[in-house]
Parts: C-alpha cells; sequence; structure tokens
C-alpha cells in the first residue's frame, strides 16, 4: 500500500475512482513484479489493478473473526514484561493495532493509549500518576512519544556514567522504621536497599564495560544517556580548545582525563550512498573504550533521533536522513564507511590538495568551504614545486569595473600552443571567467581555430543553466577571436565584444591572471607528482576545478563556486594530485586468489561523476571509480624509469560503466565527459551541482574499473549476455555511456616532445648518430634549389626499440622524407617491393628442424639509405641540423621515399646474386644454395632484416663477410625474434617453437582484456552468425573498436594459430556493421587466446617426411546469411602446420559433393605451389605426388574419374583442374575418418576435444605437451 501511495499509483485500488488507463496499466505491472512466480495463479485472470489486489487480500488476508480475536489477544497480553525494550513494547502495540485497523476493527486511540500504560512495569506507576494528575488528554502517540523520550535505556548508559536510583533515596522515613537485612540500618527493606542496588549496578556497569572493550575501537555507538560526544581518536579532531570538563566518571568508576574538545568529521553510509556529517563539542579522551554519540547533544543541535526494534535513524534539521545505527548485541552501532571517520588533515596537505593553493587562502577553507578539517599546527616549510612553478611578477591592475550580476562580463583568454601536446592531442587550452562570480569554465582545443564553436558551447550551456544572457565578452585583440565568424556570431547575439589594444595584455588582466594561475598551480602539481608533460590538461583540469572551490579575495572570503551556486562547496574528497590510491577490483574481474586492489595514480576528479580519475600505470589505462583508498605524501612514481609513465593514446569501448576518457578531444575540442548530451563540457566546473558534497554520493563502482566483464554464460542469449558488458543505466544512452581504453605506449611525435621529455638526452644522441650515418652514407650533397624544381620536407621519427621481453634495448631516430609530396612519373615511377610469405618462412624453419640448420640474423643498417635513386629529387635540411639556405639533392634513398624500398631490395638482390644464391621463383625474398645433404643455405628477407639458415659454417661465413662489405651490416647473433614471433629452440631433441604471447599480451592489454576470464574454444558450437539488420545495435556499437581487434587478431591466426581462423574470417565479414552478436563472439576469442596464450606451433625432426602432405574440408551451407559453404585446408611438415586457410566459397554449393570438391579445388591450388617450391630446392620431388587427405568419398571419386556423371554437370568447370592434377598423378587425394580430419577446425567450431586434436595434429600445443602428440 506505501509502496503504490509513494508511486501517487493508490487510486488505482481504492473503490469508486476513475482510473487513468496509463496509471491503472503500471500499478498492475508494479503489483505482479513485487508477488512471488509460485502465487501468479491467484492473479493471472484479473484484469485491473483493482482485481489484482483484490484477488490478493482474498487469498491471503485472513479477516475472519478467529484472525480478530488472535490478534486482540495479543495486543491485549503485550507487557514490556516480556519485550527486550521499551522500543520493542511500543512498536508491537502500535503494529497489533494496525493489522487490527487493516481487517475493519476499531481500535479506539484513547483505548489504545491507555493500554500501552496498562502493560508497563510497576516502575512507571509515578508517570502514570503524574499523567492523571496533569489533565492531559491520553492518545497513542502521546503515550508513545512520552515513554520513548522518559526511558532511559540502561544498555546504553553504562559508558558514562554510574546511575543512583534516585527514588530510593527521596523515600526517607519519618519514624525509625523497618530493619534493613542488607545494612542493618532502619527506614528501609532489603529490597530497597541502596548499597545492594550500588553494588549490583557497579558489577553490572563493570560487567559491560568489559564486555566493550573487546568491541573495534573505532566504531560509534548512539547513548541516550550521554550527555556530551566522546572519542578516543586525536587524528579525527580539528578546531581544538579546552574542554568544559576536565575528567568524565566511566562505568566502573573510573575517572578518566579528558584532553580537549573539538569537531569530527563523520563519513557515514545510507544503504550505498555515503553522507558526511559534522559533530561539533566532541570530548577527546584516550582511555576511551570506544566513540560515543549523545543522543542530547544530537537533538539540541536541531536533530531528530528515532529508535526503532532494529536499529536507529538519524535525521538533520530539514527532516532529511543523515545517518542510521543498527541495534546489535543491545547497542546501536553507527553504520559508517569503513568504520572510520574523516581524518583531520595538516596545512600543508591542504595546500598541496588545492593544487597549490596560497597558504593564507588555505587557512580561510573552513569558513568558505564544509568538509574541511584542518588541524591546527602549523606547518613551517618551503613547498620546492611552487618555488619551482611560480616566479614573482608585479601583479596585473584591478578592472576599471566589476559586474553587477552573473554572465554580465566574461573574460576570456587562449593559452598555448604547449611544447608538448596533451594525451589526447590538444595543443591550448582557453579559459572563460565570469566577472561576477570568478568562476572558470575550461576547454581544450587542437587548433585555436575552435574558439567560436568552443564558445558557442560554453554559452549555450551557462544560459540554460542561469536562465541569463552574456552580455559583455572581454577578450585580447588576437586573431582567433578579431575574425568575421567570431564577430558575426557575437553580433548576431546581442554580445559586446570589448578588447584589449595591442601589447596592453594588462587590460584584459582577470583572464591573463587566471591562465597565468592555472599554469602555475598545474605545473606545480605536475612536478610534485613527477608526471609527464603530457599530462599536462590533466594538471590544468584539476587546478580550474579545485580553483572553483577556493577561497578569492576579490569574493570577500567567499568561493567562485558559491557566487555561482548559492551554497559553499563540500571539499572533503579533495586528495593530492599525484598521490598513490589503492582501487578496488569487483569480483566479477578477479579470481578466488587475486588481488582485492590495484595501485593507480589519482590524476583529476569528474565534473558529472562521482568518482576520482586515476591512471595505471601498468595497463596505461585512465579510468574513474569511487573505491579508492588514498596514500597521501607518497611519491607513486619516485622509483620509475621515465619510460614507465607514458602518454596513453584513446580508443572508445562501450563495454563497461564508466571506464573513461583521458582527457581526449572530441570535435578538435578536449573535454572530460563522454555523455552524448553533453559533448563540450568543461573539465572543471559543473554549473548545477557539486559532484562530491555532503549529498549521498553514489556507491556503484564495482564495475566501474575494469574495462571487461566476463561472467556471462554461452548459453544465454546474446542480449544476456550483452547486459553485463553493456549496464542497466547504459540502455538510457549507450552511445554516450562509453569508456576509454588506452592504447599501448606511443613515442615522441615531435622534435620538440622529443628534446623536452625525460628522455631527452637518448632521444639527441640518436638523431646524433642518425645524422652522423646519412653524412658518411654520402646520402646528399647541399645545392641550390633549381627554378622548376621543389624541396620536399622531411621530420624526425622516433621509435623505442625492445626485445622479445617488452625491454627497452635502443632508442631510434630516423630522418623521413615526406614522400606524400612526391609526384608521380616525376619523383618515382614504381614503389613495389617484395617481403617474404609467411609460409616460406615457415617451411624454412620446418627444414631447420630436418636438417640441422643454424639460423642467425643480420639487420641492415640504415638500409633504405644504401639504395641508390635514379631520379633528380630535392629536400630540405633535417630540421635541428640546418646550415645554411640551400637544399639537398638526394645521391642515395631515404627513408619515406615511395622508391626507398624497391630500390633497396633491388640493390640487395643484385648483391645475393653476385654471390652465388639462386632466387627462388616462386617468392622472390628466398634466396639458396645447395650443394648437397650437408652444405645448404638459405636466406629470407624481410625488408632490413636478413635470416640465414646453414648447416655449413664457411658458407654463413663467407656470405656475412660478403655482406659487410657491400653494406653496413649489424650482425644479431642466433635468432630469438622476428616479425613479432618469437623464436624458441630445442636442438638437442629437434624441436623449434614459434609462438605470439607478448603480440597476444599486448593485444588483451590495448583493448581492456587481459584480465579477463578464459574459455576452452574460440567459439560456441551453437553459435550461427546472421546479419539481423539491427540499427539500434548498429548505432550504439559504432564507436568500438572491431576492426581494429579484427585486424590484430587476423594477424595473429595468418602467423602462428591457426585454430582462431575460422571464427576471425567469419568475423570479419561484419567489419562494416557489427551487431552485439558479433562483438560477444569476438570478445570470446579475445578470452580463448588469454587461456591459450602459451599454445607454440611446433616443428620437431621427422627425417623420412620429405614432402608436405594436407587436409581439406568444407562445411556445406554453414553461412546463415548467403548459405555458403567454408573451405579450409591445412598442409604440414615436420610435425607442424606450414601453411592454412579458412574462407568462404565464392559460389553456393548445391550439395555436399559439390562443397567438397571446392574445398579440394582451393587445396589443390595451395598444394601446387608449394609443390613447386619445394621443388626449386630439390628437383627430384617432381616425381613424387602431393598426398591431400579428404573425408567426403563423393568428391574423391570425382577427383579421380574421368567420366561424364550427370549429377556432377553443375560443378563448375574450372574446379574440374583437380582431375587433371590427380590423373596425371601430381596430387594423390586420399581419405581419412571424419574423426581424424585436421582441417575441421578451419571450417566450423567444434567441441573442446577436437579442438585440441586437430590443433596438436597442426603442431600447435603447449611446450610441455610436445612429447604427448
Amino acid at each position: 500500500m506505501s509502496y503504490l501511495q509513494l508511486e501517487e499509483l493508490w487510486e488505482c485500488i481504492e473503490p469508486g475512482t476513475d482510473v487513468d488507463l496509463k496509471k491503472d496499466i503500471k500499478a498492475k505491472s508494479k503489483i505482479i513484479l513485487l508477488v512471488e512466480p509460485m502465487n501468479y495463479v491467484h492473479i493471472e485472470n484479473a484484469k485491473t489493478a483493482k482485481e489484482v489486489w483484490k484477488n490478493l487480500q482474498n487469498a491471503f488476508e485472513d479477516s475472519g473473526l478467529s484472525r480478530k480475536v488472535g490478534l486482540l489477544k495479543d495486543l491485549i497480553n503485550t507487557s514490556l514484561d516480556n519485550c527486550g525494550s521499551i522500543e520493542e513494547y511500543v512498536n508491537k502495540i502500535m503494529s497489533t493495532a494496525h493489522k487490527l485497523r487493516n481487517i475493519d476493527f476499531e481500535v479506539n486511540d484513547e483505548w489504545l493509549g491507555t493500554l500501552m500504560l496498562a502493560g508497563l512495569s510497576d516502575n512507571y506507576k509515578p508517570m502514570i500518576m503524574g499523567l492523571e494528575s496533569s489533565g492531559i488528554k491520553i492518545t497513542s502517540d502521546f503515550i508513545k512519544t512520552k515513554l520513548l523520550q522518559e526511558v532511559k535505556v540502561s544498555e546504553t548508559t553504562v559508558f558514562f556514567t554510574k546511575h543512583k536510583n534516585t527514588s530510593y533515596n527521596n523515600k526517607k522515613p519519618k519514624g525509625k522504621g523497618p530493619r534493613c537485612y542488607n545494612c542493618n540500618k532502619y527506614g528501609h527493606i532489603k529490597n530497597q536497599c541502596t548499597v545492594q542496588v550500588q553494588k549490583r549496578n557497579q558489577t553490572t556497569f563493570a560487567a559491560v564495560f568489559s564486555a566493550y572493550s573487546t568491541l573495534n575501537q573505532d566504531d560509534w555507538y548512539i547513548d541516550s544517556g550521554a550527555t556530551m560526544h566522546m572519542t578516543r581518536r586525536s587524528d579525527w579532531m580539528y578546531d581544538e580548545q579546552s574542554p568544559p570538563i576536565h575528567r568524565i566518571m566511566v562505568a566502573n568508576s573510573e575517572a578518566i582525563p579528558v584532553q580537549s574538545m573539538g569537531k569530527v568529521n563523520i563519513q557515514t553510509k545510507l544503504n550505498k550512498d555515503e553522507h558526511q556529517i559534522q559533530v561539533r563539542n566532541v570530548l577527546f579522551i584516550p582511555k576511551l573504550s570506544t566513540n560515543l554519540l549523545s543522543v542530547s547533544q544530537l537533538t539540541k543541535s536541531g536533530c531528530n533521533v528515532e529508535f526503532t526494534n532494529t536499529g536507529c535513524n538519524i535525521y538533520n534539521g530539514n527532516k532529511n536522513l543523515v545517518a542510521t545505527a543498527r541495534l546489535i548485541d543491545n547497542m546501536y552501532k553507527l553504520n559508517v564507511v569503513n568504520g572510520n571517520a574523516c581524518t583531520a588533515t595538516d596545512l600543508i596537505t591542504w595546500h598541496k590538495r588545492m593544487g597549490h593553493l596560497n597558504m593564507a587562502d588555505v587557512k580561510r577553507l573552513p569558513l568558505c568551504t564544509e568538509g574541511v578539517s584542518i588541524s591546527g599546527k602549523e606547518v613551517n616549510t618551503v613547498c620546492i614545486p611552487c618555488c619551482e612553478a611560480k616566479q614573482t611578477r608585479l601583479p596585473f591592475p584591478s578592472s576599471g569595473s566589476r559586474a553587477n550580476a552573473l554572465l554580465d562580463i566574461i573574460h576570456t583568454d587562449l593559452c598555448g600552443p604547449m611544447e608538448t601536446p596533451s594525451v589526447g592531442g590538444g595543443k591550448y587550452f582557453i579559459t572563460f571567467i565570469d566577472d561576477y562570480s570568478r568562476k572558470v569554465y575550461v576547454y581544450f582545443l587542437k587548433n585555436k581555430l575552435d574558439i567560436t564553436s568552443v564558445f558557442k558551447k560554453f554559452k549555450d550551456e551557462v544560459e540554460n543553466e542561469l536562465e541569463r544572457k552574456i552580455k559583455i565578452l572581454r577578450s585580447d585583440n588576437g586573431k582567433e577571436y578579431c575574425n568575421k565568424d567570431f564577430s558575426d556570431f557575437l553580433a548576431a547575439s546581442g554580445i559586446k565584444h570589448q578588447t584589449s589594444t595591442p601589447y596592453t595584455p594588462e587590460q584584459n588582466g582577470v583572464a591573463e591572471r587566471m591562465n597565468r594561475t592555472l599554469v602555475e598551480r598545474a605545473k606545480c602539481m605536475l612536478f610534485e607528482a613527477k608526471l609527464q608533460k603530457s599530462f599536462w590538461a590533466e594538471a590544468v583540469a584539476t587546478a580550474a576545478y579545485v580553483t572553483n572551490r577556493s577561497p578569492s579575495r576579490v569574493l570577500a572570503e567567499t568561493t567562485p563556486y558559491e557566487k555561482w551556486t548559492g551554497k559553499k562547496p563540500h571539499i572533503s574528497h579533495l586528495k593530492i594530485f599525484g598521490s598513490k590510491a589503492m582501487v578496488h577490483v569487483p569480483k566479477q574481474n578477479r579470481h578466488k586468489w587475486d588481488s582485492k586492489s590495484r595501485e593507480l595514480i589519482f590524476v583529476g576528479y569528474c565534473e558529472n561523476t562521482k568518482g576520482y580519475r586515476l591512471y595505471d600505470k601498468i595497463s596505461k589505462k585512465i579510468v574513474i571509480s569511487r573505491d579508492v583508498i588514498f596514500i597521501e605524501n607518497f611519491n607513486v612514481l619516485k622509483n620509475m624509469s621515465p619510460e614507465t609513465v607514458s602518454e596513453p593514446q584513446l580508443i572508445t569501448l562501450p563495454l563497461s560503466s564508466t571506464q573513461v576518457d583521458s582527457l581526449d578531444t572530441q570535435n578538435q575540442t578536449e573535454e572530460t565527459t563522454i555523455n552524448e548530451s553533453s559533448q563540450n563540457e568543461p573539465l572543471t566546473s559543473s554549473s548545477n551541482e557539486n559532484s562530491f558534497d555532503s549529498s549521498m554520493l553514489n556507491r556503484q563502482t564495482d564495475e566501474t574499473y575494469y574495462p571487461d566483464t566476463d561472467d556471462y554464460d554461452d548459453s544465454h542469449n546474446e542480449y544476456a549476455q550483452s547486459r553485463i558488458t553493456l549496464r542497466s543505466h547504459q540502455r538510457k544512452n549507450m552511445k554516450g555511456n562509453t569508456f576509454m581504453c588506452l592504447m599501448e605506449v606511443s613515442d615522441p611525435v615531435t622534435i620538440e616532445e622529443a628534446l623536452s621529455g625525460p628522455n631527452a638526452r637518448q632521444w639527441k644522441e640518436a638523431m646524433d648518430e642518425e645524422y652522423k650515418s646519412l653524412l658518411e652514407n654520402n646520402t646528399w650533397e647541399l645545392t641550390t634549389l633549381p627554378a622548376n624544381k621543389h624541396a620536399i620536407p622531411c621530420k624526425w621519427v622516433y621509435k623505442v626499440k625492445k626485445n622479445e621481453n617488452g625491454e627497452t634495448v635502443k632508442y631510434k631516430a630516423r630522418l623521413v622524407i615526406k614522400g606524400c609530396s612526391q609526384r608521380p612519373g616525376i619523383d618515382y615511377t614504381e614503389s613495389f617491393s617484395p617481403v617474404v610469405r609467411l609460409v616460406s618462412l615457415r617451411y624454412l624453419f620446418a627444414l631447420a628442424v630436418k636438417y640441422d640448420l643454424d639460423i642467425c640474423q643480420m639487420d641492415a643498417v640504415s638500409a633504405f639509405l644504401q639504395g641508390d635513386i635514379e631520379e633528380e629529387i630535392y629536400m630540405k635540411q633535417p630540421p635541428l641540423y640546418e646550415s645554411s639556405d640551400k637544399v639537398c639533392r638526394l645521391k642515395k634513398s631515404l627513408y619515406g621515399l615511395k622508391q626507398a624500398s624497391r630500390q633497396w631490395n633491388k640493390k640487395l638482390d643484385s648483391t645475393l646474386k653476385e654471390m652465388g644464391l639462386s632466387q627462388t621463383k616462386l617468392d622472390p625474398c628466398i634466396y639458396y644454395k645447395i650443394e648437397d645433404d650437408r652444405n645448404m643455405i638459405f636466406m629470407a628477407i624481410y625488408v632490413d632484416d636478413i635470416l640465414i639458415f646453414t648447416n655449413n659454417q664457411n658458407m654463413k661465413i663467407h656470405v656475412k663477410a660478403e655482406l659487410h662489405k657491400k653494406f653496413k651490416m649489424k650482425d644479431i647473433g642466433d635468432l630469438c625474434y622476428c616479425i613479432g614471433i618469437h623464436i624458441e629452440r630445442d636442438r638437442k631433441n629437434g624441436i623449434i617453437y614459434l609462438d605470439q604471447r607478448k603480440y597476444i599480451m599486448e593485444v588483451l592489454q590495448k583493448y581492456g582484456m587481459s584480465d579477463c576470464k578464459t574459455v576452452k574454444s574460440p567459439m560456441d558450437v551453437n553459435t550461427k552468425f546472421y546479419e539481423k539488420e539491427n540499427s539500434e545495435e548498429v548505432k550504439i556499437l559504432t564507436d568500438i573498436p572491431y576492426q581494429e581487434i579484427i585486424g590484430c587478431l587476423l594477424y595473429v591466426s595468418q602467423v602462428t594459430r591457426p585454430d582462431i581462423s575460422f571464427v576471425i574470417n567469419m568475423l570479419s565479414k561484419y567489419n562494416s556493421k557489427p551487431e552485439m552478436q558479433h562483438w560477444l563472439a569476438l570478445k570470446r576469442v579475445m578470452r580463448y587466446l588469454k587461456g591459450t596464450q602459451d599454445y607454440r606451433l611446433t616443428y620437431k625432426q621427422t627425417p623420412a617426411e620429405t614432402m608436405t602432405h594436407g587436409y581439406c574440408d568444407s562445411d556445406w551451407a554453414s553461412s546463415g546469411d548467403d548459405r555458403r559453404s567454408c573451405t579450409g585446408y591445412t598442409f604440414l611438415f615436420q610435425g607442424g602446420t606450414i601453411s592454412w586457410n579458412s574462407k568462404r566459397q565464392p559460389t553456393v554449393a548445391l550439395s555436399t559433393t559439390e562443397a567438397e570438391y571446392m574445398s579440394l579445388s582451393s587445396c589443390v591450388q595451395e598444394a601446387l605451389w608449394l609443390k613447386q617450391f619445394q621443388e626449386s630446392f630439390w628437383p627430384h620431388l617432381k616425381n613424387e605426388a602431393m598426398v591431400i587427405y579428404s573425408d567426403n568419398q563423393s568428391s574423391i571419386k570425382l577427383s579421380g574419374s574421368d567420366g561424364y556423371h550427370s549429377r556432377t554437370k553443375h560443378i563448375d568447370v574450372r574446379h574440374h583442374f583437380v582431375r587433371d592434377k590427380v590423373l596425371g598423378g601430381v596430387i594423390d587425394v586420399r581419405y581419412v575418418q571424419t574423426d581424424m580430419m585436421v582441417a575441421d577446425v578451419l571450417t566450423k567450431a567444434t567441441t573442446h576435444s577436437k579442438l585440441v586434436l586437430c590443433a596438436s595434429k597442426m603442431g600447435l600445443c603447449v611446450r610441455e605437451d610436445v612429447g604427448r602428440i
């Protein structure tokens, strides 16, 4: 009933009322949702909400005579003696009476109040007599209130004072009276003896006091007998002063000292929310066993304390619930956050929290804000970051006039360009300052010409919020402000534009001073946190946030926030920029024995989300969370190398509710919000609310930190799965509620960034080395640019080179010419250059196992510089190394030239052929020389990486020496890492392992899946993909990096992981319009890779095997969209696969035979290439047929028969070339049972057992499993 009344739907139940149909449907739905499913039988035929209510009432409400008699009997028999407390007694009386009234039994209010008095013990007779003599009318509400106010619960009074039985002390007989057998005195009997009462009370008090000493000493308890608030924690106290009393008597008659009195802030918990209350006049008593709140002091301060049979509620003067307590062991324990109050903080800590605000203003914070606890300790210290960031300058003159209202005058100024772009690519920031309130809004831009669009968004926001118009805009006379578009917009909006005169920035003093303040405070925070300069936008945003909440002399001891909103800002949530932050990891994103928290770095606040912005130095992510424990004054980066903290790049993924952006740019404006409705929200201030004020804070942060949730069941439908990834509150605006997942560390982009960063020395040395190499190589000559020629610009490109373990091994700087400026036919003719095929490379690894070949690697130093150039090309001199007004005429090739790779390859090709090596026709990047099985050498070329396979030391020495003569080479030694492949060799047992574990982990980390739960197969066997043309889903998933992830995993599937080829090729079909089912399936592949990251492609020595052999299979009409079949084949050599493919067939097959035959045709084409490739080295293999296994008898017979079959006429003629190759003895097609078909995993989703079988047959396994295959 109360629920329906709260929802304003009770009128749908009341008889005789006309009900709106929409309201009736809503009321009916809400009632049904509250009913257990087992009781649906009572309401299934009900048509209206009233009928539903009536049916439930008839089914469950016993309103008969027996019910009335039972309740009335309970009511009359209720007494204080059979209840645990006065609160329980009162509640039981009132609830029983309420039940009687609900079944139409009239309960007179005066009778109920009298009954309440009748159930009391004899101790309450004086109170009853007092009521009788007062003549007050008896009502149930009056008696209930009287009892709760008059009665002091003994369980809570034992903490403070030893109570005496005053009723006995007042009873002094006039005569001698009876003799007491307890104390031998006259005037009372034993039962009335005060000595006995005192002894009994002392024993009880001591026992209870002792019991409380075992409780958590940081808990708070509510006590109706306490005369003052008390605490044992000195660090919670602030604004301390001398106490009014110096000792207090506790329950065991011990007098303990009171040291001081002050204030304490307590963070209370209300369901999932938080609320901070300030408690004044708190006594600090070090020897107190626990912390106590006095009910009398709470009521004196305007609060209302309400006791119930389960706990206690505390309401403030506005009747808002601010705290609750639970009844535990007859004690009222306050519900607080982590059981702790807010610790008072010293002056220097608040100085840092407020973005290095000057000390004078820090001291005024308690007057201007709420939630500030500054200890009385004066700290005489010099703030080094302030010295480094703030320089003494003459102040700007005061403005000639001040605004009289909000938005009358807006000051603005642009700052930049910055020497280092922000993590989102921003180079400028622009401020808008309201003259009346001095509130500042900050936006970040990539291009200063975007000021017009930014100002429009700022104007719309503040004018809509305040329902006022901007009257005057003051700025300097820069071109970004003084242009036609901006002037026309101001004129159309009726805004007067006031500009300063040239070279007099003082006339725009408010904005100039604000920019100086923000920059200086941001620099202080960056220096203090030791973060890279690319985090300047995070620091500026934080500086603006705290500036809006800082005292201002101009505003006469108030803050811009208070001037703007009319209420004081609550700043207890502020923390030191760069502090160590321990963030809770939700149970959905960790295993049983994983840590429950992760260490992050605090980098700012969220304006429209109640959380902190935190930087993860491990995963390179910026996330938002509220479940944070801060460790302030702790330098989290002091032991980190400079390259550890790097600038993240950003992509958008709607995987979780609030994994958020770093300060990225949207529409070339860097912002903090990601909601679609507020794409240009400023970073620093919210105009209509204080995100961290004393109102209840959202505690739903267990889903806000990690980008992936992995606890969905594959058996659920796609929407059941998606609800875990796209949370319920995201469904309201799924596109807006995105989160930002940070990509891999980026290298410096510009020369300014390289030379101003922490690795400036290393980058300068790398540039000097490269420039020296260019000069030594005689790459160009300086000359005057001819009149009919143009000089192409160049730039420096930087790259940190790492080994297979991810460790930095070299800082590489290359001078790159901007080939995009080249003109075809003039500056270049051809640009194609080949690289080695992966099939050829894997075949050479298998050969290395078979013939025990050495594998070593050489790297051509500045390879592209060693190619001869044929065209006449001019280039501008390299930045930082200009020596005159001349230009460089290129004599040799250079990185960036479109023909550079081709020219290098041509020169290397001629050199290798001069050394007596032969080039294969089928792969122009494979060179070889074979004398016999013990004297052979193979070379694979991948741009400037040269891989040498040989079993003849003389050949190896000769080849290396010749290469050193012709080119500048680097001998790396034995091969262990190449083109993203990690190579490990067990030469003793004749095994080579290839894996991409490092690359896979980088991909998982890049897209927020490094902590995901694992699955045993890349695709569920019951999954079928379709194009549903669900425009809503397509719109929701527009911004996810579906194609990027497909590209990353496609590379993995083509290099070392054939087990994911099928599903990746299937999912790539939906690149243009992915839907939820495809996105979930792609995430499943990443889960599978997480669990199988240690899988390796293995080749083991099989001396008798001379020719590769293959397996082919198909899945007929497997595509749900167009009913096309899937082809899959693989070729094995030396225990592992060297070639595989999974693809959709180009036409629809009309039968299983046709599908299998088309698959066989594709397989034969690959087989012919492989056979000819192998014959290039060993011509005698021409006489051997290559074996292909198929599990379809019809296709095998069709391939070996030259007869005409009318049933196969529909099969395309081009597929019958298989028959020619089989009949010619080139190919031998054999049968294999379906359960042994290795290519099965390339055509369909399989069970885990079949997947393991196929993978192991292809040589894909964990290292320890090699011997068991």
